[in-house]
């Protein structure tokens, strides 16, 4: 049985997005660790051993709401003018169709439950009809993250503790679990948006004590990066701007509590997913369609960095990626395909049969990946980035094939005289990319071969930032454009 199977003959399968925030791929964290954090994620195993896992793949966009806009829409934020986490609200679906837009031509009801994050400002939403403007239904503010505050704080936090009222990850997953004890008629998609592992921002501000207990974060063990180090001076200049050091601000936060914070955080999203899979009755799982990624990622202290600001490094934009379905993978297998967030609707939309009604999609369609006819169906996946702006050029275009990663960084409109940088990096010679080859005479054609890609990906997906092609600016810029 292949995946197309699941859905022949008129069937209509339940579908299931498990999303996480801010949770990068496992094979971001340093190799000597990837088993004992693997091993302590049994929904991961559950949906891997049953599933189809993306190696390559990646986010379309950077930070929260951008991200979540280019999934929905596929369409990068250029496109719908999501550029920034708090900025304008998702467009309807009359300006661009979304997830729900695509199911429902199929006869699917759409619910979503957990963080949104695309209502615009510092709205916290206030009904369940919030995202019906969207086609979602039974939504449950507030919304989560929305600031770093306690209020809408993200996950997990510590039962009861003080000035902690919304605990929102358990209340997500006391409405999954209520969901799935009495589901509506299918066929339905259900999406379930939970924080975790976004709270890791704690860590760098020394306060991850106060919402969890340290005698289980501490516990995990996991390394440093080894280039937690990194001498940034060849690397665009915008990234010194977020640090762990500066990001800290001489608070009194560890290194260390910092990784082992984040791998627990990660442990603890997974184990509220796997109590949503333990809810799902045998029958249940084999009439869905489950698929597991997150928004996009977390630098970690690679690069000395944290975060996911103006950077195109594989730990911000590497994500898991998971399509599980017992039926049709009784076994576990994974592809080396390259994947992006941006092309999960059209290959839903193929599935279900609609495509044709949505022709103007910017991603790819995967479904032939996903019933193992096809090694791969592009060379590249684009990745932008327009949101946070500081210390240097932070307009992001970039290209990432399986050997390459190519970025160029743009002055914000206003600021064109600090001139642009440049990054490239060979990833099977420097998978951590600490070495730019960016204007490095020896590597001048691969450059070339990038910089056309780079242009071809954004001419023919409409994400051409104001003030391209950057201009180099010696003594300033970092890197160096392709050379003639």
């Amino acid at each position: 049985m292949v995946l197309s199977d699941l859905f022949a003959e008129g069937k209509q399968p339940n579908v299931l997005f498990i999303i996480t925030d801010q949770e990068r791929s496992l094979a971001q964290w340093p190799a000597s660790y990837q088993p004992t954090l693997a091993a302590k994620m049994p929904a991961m195993q559950q949906l891997t051993g049953n599933g189809l896992s993306f190696a390559n793949a990646f986010t379309g966009a950077c930070m929260c709401s951008p991200s979540r806009a280019t999934f929905l829409t596929s369409q990068y934020p250029q496109m719908t003018g999501c550029l920034s986490t708090g900025g304008p609200p998702l467009p309807p679906p009359s300006a661009f169709p979304n997830l729900a837009t695509v199911l429902s031509a199929a006869g699917y009801d759409c619910y979503w439950i957990g963080k949104w994050h695309l209502l615009g400002g510092e709205e916290p939403g206030s009904s369940s009809g919030d995202l019906a403007p969207w086609g979602f239904q039974t939504w449950d503010p507030n919304d989560a993250g929305i600031t770093l505050g306690t209020t809408y704080l993200g996950g997990g936090t510590i039962d009861g503790a003080p000035g902690t009222p919304n605990q929102n990850d358990q209340r997500y997953l006391s409405d999954a679990l209520a969901f799935l004890a009495d589901p509506p008629a299918s066929p339905y998609c259900l999406v379930v948006s939970l924080v975790n592992p976004h709270d890791v921002h704690l860590g760098y501000m020394n306060q991850a004590a106060n919402y969890y207990d340290a005698n289980d974060y501490t516990a995990t063990g996991a390394p440093l990066p080894a280039n937690v180090d990194e001498d940034l001076s060849s690397k665009p200049r915008a990234q010194s701007s977020y640090t762990f050091v500066q990001m800290s601000d001489g608070n009194g936060a560890s290194e260390q509590d910092f990784v082992d914070f984040y791998a627990y955080l990660v442990e603890y999203v997974d184990s509220q997913i796997k109590q949503i899979l333990d809810a799902m009755s045998t029958d249940a799982l084999n009439q869905t369609l489950i698929v597991r990624f997150a928004d996009h990622g977390e630098l970690g202290l690679s690069h000395g960095l944290v975060e996911k600001f103006v950077n195109a490094y594989d730990e911000a934009i590497h994500v898991p990626l998971v399509f599980s379905n017992p039926l049709v993978w009784p076994q576990g297998a994974a592809t080396q395909a390259l994947a992006s967030s941006v092309d999960l609707l059209p290959t839903l939309a193929n599935l279900l049969g609609v495509s044709a009604q949505f022709s103007g999609l910017a991603g790819a369609d995967l479904s032939s990946v996903l019933d193992g006819g096809s090694d791969s169906v592009q060379d590249y996946v684009h990745y932008t980035y327009d949101d946070m702006s500081q210390g240097g050029p932070s307009v992001i275009r970039a290209v990432r094939s399986s050997q390459w990663l190519y970025a160029v960084y743009v002055p914000t409109e206003g600021s064109q005289g600090q001139g642009g940088d440049w990054e490239m990096y060979d990833l099977s010679a420097d998978p951590q990319q600490d070495t730019n080859l960016a204007g490095n005479p020896a590597y001048a054609e691969q450059q070339w071969v990038l910089e056309a890609e780079l242009a071809i990906q954004m001419k023919e997906k409409n994400t051409i930032p104001a003030g391209w092609p950057p201009q180099y600016v010696a003594g300033q810029s970092r890197g160096r454009p392709a050379q003639g």
